[in-house]
């Protein structure tokens, strides 16, 4: 079927930035009509959050690159043009009715429609979130209660909608799960499971981009040996607290306790041990701090290696990301700014307002 062409229109948005502590990281963006009212509002923001810049700027349709100049850079900082890109080009695709079309310099031409069914809290999830972030593969994110689809009968009465949600998938309560009409699936199954399977299918969507491999560095690796055991109990304690779906029903958090708690984890005193953690992970952090060599195009922030980032830096940052739920971490500048800008340029939320 042939495909519309529009021509190239003005495209009139309004970006609003609301102020979070310390930065700016939530947003509303409209198309402005010419009659002043405005339409196709696509929003990331929390009412309560006080305005803390507003920009009207006129693009053109098909000019797809919002210019950095737009952006003062003390109001917002330099990865979130990135998401603004992004949802700014959604506008475009909406004004367009052309989708497609409207959406080709973003996401690449030709692309299937994927959904990546994750948790989001879990690490290996963000792995695959961060890989299709990064090279702009078009997706969409699908979250599950973290109970949904344990049988109560075989979890001494704990979970909800046995053999449903993720189950349906791959047969087993476990994901990420990445699904669509071309991806390649196991016999009996309905997506692909593995977080680095996925990776590794998800840099194939992209042609001309790339992220380099793996080198299994030994400081960093001997630096990821350095966690345990705060790392669970730093995390255990604070993950089910956060305002996420998978936690929204008190059946996902009495699974998520009871799944840990069988094994002999105890919530209370690894919750007394919070002011001895924190200082040891925030010493952790220094060190890892001076093992940031390089700078990534594709983030525009620090990465783990000269050359640019790579599945090194996917195994590591979502641990990073989890952190930011526990207050008082003592992150050093650049640290903050790794995790930060990685994140942002895939739409990785941090929970860091939410730190407890």
């Amino acid at each position: 079927r042939m495909r519309t062409e529009h021509p190239k229109q003005a495209l009139r948005v309004r970006i609003k930035g609301y102020k979070d502590s310390p930065q700016c990281t939530e947003y509303k963006i409209e198309l402005l009509q010419p009659d002043g009212s405005s339409t196709n509002t696509y929003r990331r923001y929390s009412a309560f959050r006080a305005l803390h810049y507003e920009i009207v700027a006129d693009l053109a349709l098909g000019d797809f690159e919002v210019p950095k100049a737009l952006f003062n850079t003390e109001s917002i900082k330099r990865q979130r043009v990135v998401l603004l890109n992004k949802y700014i080009n959604m506008a475009a695709a909406a004004a367009a009715d052309s989708p497609p079309a409207a959406l080709s310099n973003f996401v690449g031409s030709n692309l299937p429609s994927l959904t990546l069914h994750a948790y989001h809290h879990c690490p290996f999830c963000v792995r695959v979130q961060l890989v299709l972030g990064w090279l702009k593969v078009q997706h969409q994110v699908k979250n599950y209660g973290y109970g949904l689809g344990a049988d109560p009968d075989q979890c001494a009465g704990h979970g909800y909608g046995a053999g449903g949600g993720p189950v349906l998938l791959t047969g087993k309560k476990e994901l990420p799960v990445l699904s669509g009409e071309q991806v390649p699936v196991e016999a009996g199954t309905r997506g692909m499971s593995e977080s680095l399977r996925i990776v590794s299918y998800a840099t194939s969507l992209a042609p001309g981009k790339g992220l380099a491999p793996a080198t299994n560095r030994a400081d960093v690796q001997e630096w990821m040996k350095k966690l345990p055991p705060a790392l669970p109990k730093l995390l255990r304690t604070r993950l089910f607290k956060m305002p996420l779906k998978d936690f929204a029903d008190e059946r996902d958090v009495a699974y998520f306790k009871w799944n840990f708690e069988k094994n002999g984890f105890d919530f209370a005193a690894a919750e007394a041990e919070t002011p001895a953690l924190v200082a040891v992970v925030s010493g952790l952090f220094s060190e890892l701090d001076a093992m940031l060599n390089g700078t990534s195009e594709m983030t525009g922030g620090p990465c783990l290696n000269a050359w640019g980032i790579g599945v090194d830096d996917v195994l590591l940052i979502p641990v990073l990301r989890n952190l930011t739920c526990v207050a008082g971490l003592q992150w050093p500048p650049k640290l903050r700014e790794y995790v930060e800008t990685a994140c942002a340029a895939a739409d990785v939320e941090l929970y860091t307002k939410f730190a407890i």
